[in-house]
């Protein structure tokens, strides 16, 4: 998908082997994030800079990522157990999820990776969602973080700001 491959390079120094048939639903390069998906089962993933700082613990990391999915996919963190793994680069899974109305809640699984850079204080957030109401989503989570685990960080062209 040479589009978002060259929108994830402009925007943020990276690649990432994404499958063709994935879309771009959103992105800001004022905001510095991208959103792409695929329809059903609903599978995105958000891809956003932000400062290091708000991820070093997983209270905050879990507060500054309900900042983020609140404003750019208008969608909550579901209260839930939360689990930060820490390895090259750190995991957090989760809950997402909105109301289409008051009776009719709707979300699913996400998983997030932060990738810390090293030549300054932001870190590239890529989190995937999933959504398939009624029916297993074990598979597709794992597809998503297979997707997220190919991002590459270009850090001689990263140009982040202080």
């Amino acid at each position: 998908n040479r589009n978002i491959i060259d929108t994830l390079n402009t925007l943020f120094s990276i690649t990432m082997d994404i499958q063709k048939d994935y879309q771009i639903i959103k992105y800001s390069e004022d905001e510095d994030y991208l959103w792409i998906g695929i329809s059903y089962p609903y599978r995105w993933i958000l891809v956003y800079e932000d400062k290091q700082d708000y991820y070093q613990n997983p209270d905050r990391s879990w507060g500054r990522l309900g900042e983020k999915f609140n404003q750019i996919l208008d969608v909550d963190i579901i209260p839930y157990e939360r689990q930060l793994e820490n390895g090259s680069n750190k995991k957090l899974y989760g809950i997402f999820g909105t109301r289409i109305d008051s009776r009719n809640p709707t979300g699913g699984p996400f998983v997030s990776y932060i990738f810390e850079s090293m030549k300054s204080n932001r870190a590239l957030i890529a989190i995937g969602f999933v959504n398939s109401p009624g029916k297993s989503k074990v598979f597709h989570i794992k597809e998503l973080e297979y997707i997220i685990e190919t991002i590459k960080i270009d850090e001689r062209n990263t140009t982040y700001e202080q």
